[in-house]
């Protein structure tokens, strides 16, 4: 999806993976666990990262059912979540294929020129193209949603962005449903920044005094260039 921030993406578009390659990777750490006795087990997967699942939404489908089967995973709908840039068709198919399989938007700016400077999918589907499949979403599911926002230093992080974004939310059928991931950036590019840490502590700080649900999501592998957003086969 040529999202600026994202290393991954910079690699571009190969070919998709086949159901199998998809649901292969939870057998693959299912077994990996069991073998060298780590305690615990996996009880949840999330699609997010490398690729976008809403472009290959056919074998998308087919590993969720796989996933969800009884004869083979056995997860329940509600550990399973589904992360999308934005792809209205494919959060509307969604929408109706799994209503209780947990979805995700990446948003990261509430102003549709800053968002389709960073997220090139806008210019295809706006904020309010996003918008409207959104409160579709609602009306038929009736489920939260959770909005993943990156912070980068000095783009999307004065009070001006946090107004758009309260705006946003609040122009929702459903605002009560909608739950903000603030998320500070983890370096892939020169041309941008992470935030400090106040700034990031202030933002959620001005989006809890607006009634907004919000959480700042905490980032692990930086130091080895594997956090979200990171990964890539070519440096």
């Amino acid at each position: 999806m040529n999202c600026r921030f994202c290393a991954t993406g910079q690699v571009g578009f190969k070919r998709n993976l086949s159901a199998e390659e998809i649901s292969d990777q939870v057998l693959f750490w299912k077994q990996y666990v069991k073998k060298n006795n780590i305690f615990g087990e996996i009880t949840s997967v999330v699609y997010m990262g490398m690729g976008e699942p809403f472009a290959n939404y056919a074998n998308l489908k087919k590993s969720l059912h796989v996933l969800m089967d009884e004869n083979t995973f056995a997860f329940g709908a509600r550990h399973l979540s589904v992360s999308t840039c934005g792809l209205v068709e494919g959060i509307k198919s969604f929408t109706n294929d799994f209503p209780q399989v947990n979805l995700a938007v990446s948003l990261n700016s509430a102003v549709d020129r800053k968002r389709s400077d960073i997220m090139p999918v806008n210019n295809k589907f706006s904020l309010k193209d996003l918008g409207k499949v959104l409160d579709y979403y609602f009306l038929k599911n009736n489920r939260k949603v959770f909005l993943e926002y990156i912070l980068f230093f000095n783009l999307n992080d004065s009070d001006k962005d946090a107004k758009a974004l309260i705006d946003f939310i609040k122009s929702s059928a459903r605002p009560d449903l909608l739950h903000v991931n603030l998320i500070s950036y983890n370096t892939t590019s020169s041309n941008l920044k992470s935030p400090s840490r106040e700034t990031v502590i202030w933002f959620k700080n001005y989006l809890n005094k607006h009634k907004i649900n919000v959480t700042v999501r905490r980032s692990l592998g930086d130091e080895i260039q594997a956090a979200c957003g990171q990964l890539s086969a070519v440096r």
